[in-house]
């Protein structure tokens, strides 16, 4: 049973995603990536391996980018996943290896 906010998914932006080219998404991707990278603190990363409990810190920046990574993880599978056909999949499947690289 899908959750309530998944029940709106119908269909893939593939047709969008097409109108873009790979470089294109890639470097903006890279971009958002890189900002919120850039921001976290050392310690935040020392938090989160020897647990954030013990220190009672805060990782914001860390929680923030990680997040992001399984938003763009989400979007990937849901993309492909609602593609319609199997040869779109595949081009769309190579479109994120391309990105990807």
């Amino acid at each position: 049973v899908p959750l309530p906010e998944q029940s709106s998914l119908s269909r893939g932006t593939w047709q969008k995603l097409e109108m873009f080219g790979s470089k294109e998404l890639a470097y903006a991707i890279t971009m958002r990536d890189y900002d919120l990278f850039m921001s976290i603190n050392q310690y935040e990363l020392l938090y989160q391996v020897f647990g954030r409990y013990k220190f009672g810190k805060i990782t914001a920046n860390l929680d923030r980018f990680m997040r992001r990574f399984n938003e763009i993880q989400y979007w990937v599978v849901t993309e492909i996943c609602l593609t319609p056909s199997s040869g779109k999949r595949v081009q769309l499947l190579r479109k994120f290896i391309k990105i990807a690289s």
